[in-house]
């Protein structure tokens, strides 16, 4: 397979420099103060990633690597990363996403966000139960510092959630090289676009003219989120949330059944939703509570 590029990487020849090497993804950070990520697995795509198959990923790490001892091979990673760019299909999740949004809106009749959320808790609570070991805490939340957490960021979030402002005034809050409040934005947004029925993009406007203005409290990677998120084009892990839940119709009972049978009805659904909980220390997690508020709105808790 030649590799994917996210739709929102524009070609190279790029003005970047090899912002940092990390263990599943390299960072590449350009003058407008955003990040392209040349990520190791096809589930690590997004709006400004690339994936260039695991063979050129190898040779691209090792030369980025290999950058921190001079210009020369830094400028040996940048053109190989150009090359797996050339060489890679483009990846662009909204003509599915905005299948399943009309799909979902066209089925619903008003009633279809309140019992996705009710599955996706369901599911939630069967994925931390599994991941509670690296979680911590009675369900998977506890005193980890996080915006779900019960410390000083958990409990900011929770008075954030009172005020005006909210939830734009989430870009760049909390923990994270993406900060926690920037995954949170991701999640609610990808979640109101489904459940709005106008495809990606389409719902929020105003919030989103109001994250736009805040762009520039956040992190290089938080940006990088936001631009996908803005743009309809939220992390992979997210569109297959997406997926999971709108392109299948559960059957009574379902949302029992998942906590009762690992093969029951949502299956799928629990595998996405414990994809969504690997991403980070707690990226995913404070993703999957945006989503959860974008299908049923401010107004109503989103608490799992």
């Amino acid at each position: 397979m030649p590799g994917l590029r996210g739709c929102l990487v524009a070609p190279p020849p790029w003005d970047a420099r090899v912002a940092g090497v990390f263990s599943k993804a390299i960072a590449l950070a350009l003058p407008s103060g955003i990040l392209i990520s040349v990520v190791r697995d096809e589930e690590g795509m997004e709006a400004l990633a690339l994936w260039p198959g695991a063979e050129a990923y190898a040779r691209i790490d090792a030369a980025a690597r290999a950058g921190a001892a001079g210009d020369r091979a830094r400028s040996a990673a940048i053109a190989a990363i150009e090359a797996a760019y050339a060489a890679a299909e483009p990846w662009d999740p909204r003509p599915r996403l905005a299948e399943l949004s009309r799909a979902f809106a066209a089925a619903g009749r008003g009633g279809a966000p309140a019992a996705a959320a009710d599955r996706l808790r369901a599911a939630l609570r069967r994925a931390e139960a599994a991941d509670r070991g690296r979680r911590g805490g009675a369900d998977g939340a506890g005193d980890d510092g996080t915006i779900r957490g019960s410390g000083p960021y958990g409990r900011a979030f929770a008075a954030m959630r009172e005020r005006d402002g909210f939830p734009a005034a989430l870009v760049g809050f909390g923990p994270g090289t993406t900060p926690a409040g920037d995954d949170w934005l991701a999640g609610y947004l990808c979640a109101a676009d489904l459940a709005g029925g106008r495809g990606p993009g389409g719902a929020e406007a105003a919030l989103r003219n109001e994250i736009v203005r805040r762009l520039e409290r956040t992190t290089a990677a938080g940006r990088s989120l936001l631009t996908g998120a803005l743009e309809g084009v939220p992390p992979r892990y997210l569109c297959d949330l997406a997926e999971s839940l709108a392109a299948t119709e559960p059957s009574a009972g379902a949302a029992a059944a998942v906590d009762d049978e690992a093969g029951g009805p949502d299956a799928g659904l629990i595998a996405a939703v414990e994809s969504a909980l690997s991403h980070g220390a707690s990226s995913g997690r404070d993703a999957v509570d945006g989503f959860l508020s974008g299908l049923l709105g401010l107004g109503a808790t989103a608490a799992a």
